[in-house]
């Protein structure tokens, strides 16, 4: 008799203890569960948005050094790259006891061109011009768009007969 009541008893008990793990027990797991996922999610989430932006002022940073000091139609050195670098040809040059040339170049009748072949044709004469210009040129040598129709060389490292 005792026997049957303690089996009812523990089966009860069995029959509360899952009854109270399936209301408090695994709802709690699966509270933790779902924070957790989200933590995680949100994480990951912001280090992918961490990963974008910082992709985002690296190519920020490359296009403000290209606008700082290339000229945006030749893709030349502009005038603050040209002072750079001629400052360093003098360093170079003093330092080596080597001579340099700074040579100006301006295209003759640039206005005429622009005002009855258009703006676009101008722009197109200044790019073929620095490409005709550069070619010509040796590779440690510098070419730089100065104006609008105006180009300064700066030649390295010449060979002088003069004293």
């Amino acid at each position: 008799m005792y026997s049957e009541k303690f089996e009812i008893l523990i089966v009860k008990t069995i029959g509360f203890t899952i009854k109270i793990a399936l209301w408090f027990v695994i709802p709690f797991y699966l509270l933790v569960f779902l924070l957790s996922y989200t933590l995680i999610n949100s994480v990951t989430q912001n280090a992918i948005q961490y990963r974008k932006t910082v992709k985002a002022l690296a190519e920020s940073e490359t296009n403000n050094r290209q606008l700082a000091y290339y000229d945006q139609l030749t893709q030349l050195p502009n005038r603050n790259l040209l002072k750079d670098r001629l400052e360093q040809t003098i360093k170079t040059s003093l330092r080596n006891s080597t001579s340099f040339a700074l040579i100006f170049v301006d295209l003759d009748r640039f206005k005429h061109i622009n005002d009855t072949l258009g703006h676009f044709a101008g722009d197109e004469l200044v790019k073929q011009a620095s490409v005709r210009l550069k070619r010509r040129l040796r590779e440690d040598d510098t070419i730089s768009r100065f104006g609008r129709d105006e180009f300064v060389v700066i030649l390295h490292n010449l060979r002088s007969n003069i004293n």
